[in-house]
């Protein structure tokens, strides 16, 4: 989806979500700041989860951790833009569904050095696991 938002406009957006969201405990921003098709990838034991369930979580969050707090000292952008699909392409659920587990691992390289392997468990052709031995 394009945006006429700036670069630091963004970043303030980001900011300023963490702020309300976790630390002003505002979970209900959660709905004013995600699109309803939003599905968070990352949740723990590796589930998706919408608006409704992020903001569930959080409130529990606030219960369990009542002193947590984030500061966003820096971010980088990173903007992935797919259209044009031809019409009855099946491209569109694999770039949806494959682009969160790819920017994830992502995400763990460089916050940790060290990628995961986004397959394991892929059981969308075979019905079994991937081999949790290939490389991610």
């Amino acid at each position: 989806m394009a945006t006429h938002l700036t670069l630091n406009d963004l970043k303030a957006f980001v900011r300023q979500h963490f702020e309300d969201f976790v630390n002003n405990k505002k979970a209900e921003v959660i709905r004013h700041n995600m699109t309803p098709d939003f599905y968070d990838h990352d949740e723990p034991g590796g589930a998706s989860v919408g608006v409704e369930n992020e903001e569930k979580m959080m409130l529990r969050i606030y219960y369990l951790m009542s002193d947590l707090q984030v500061t966003v000292e820096d971010m980088v952008c990173l903007t992935v833009i797919h259209g044009d699909f031809k019409a009855g392409s099946d491209m569109v659920g694999k770039v949806s569904w494959g682009w969160p587990r790819v920017l994830s691992s992502l995400k763990s390289t460089l916050e940790t050095g060290k990628g995961i392997n986004v397959w394991a468990g892929d059981t969308r052709k075979s019905g079994k696991p991937a081999n949790k031995g290939a490389a991610a």
